[in-house]
């Protein structure tokens, strides 16, 4: 009897490496172990996730949505709000986040 052949790499491909498919590449490499997956970011930007809407310099451009609305972990609210604080980025600009979240 033959051994199942092994199985695969799956290899995705995503055009855009703004919020949405750095969301998804994100989300994909934690649904799948890394030798089963190949992904590949198409963007002309340095640093994905920024796109059009979130790579604004200019510290008057806030996001004026509570930081608990803001998690790519649909059932983890606090996901955002605990790496923003652990990411050292408050450091920079500590009116990030407001009182009330």
């Amino acid at each position: 009897m033959n051994a199942a052949p092994p199985a695969s790499r799956l290899r995705v491909a995503i055009i855009g490496g703004g919020f949405s498919g750095a969301a998804l590449a994100w989300h994909l490499a934690r649904m799948h172990r890394p030798e089963r997956l190949s992904i590949s970011v198409i963007e002309p930007r340095p640093v994905l996730g920024g796109g059009l809407a979130y790579s604004s310099e200019e510290p008057a451009h806030r996001v004026n949505v509570p930081a608990v609305r803001m998690s790519m972990v649909p059932d983890d609210r606090q996901h955002f709000a605990r790496w923003l604080t652990g990411s050292g980025e408050l450091e920079h600009d500590p009116d990030a986040i407001w009182k009330d979240g």
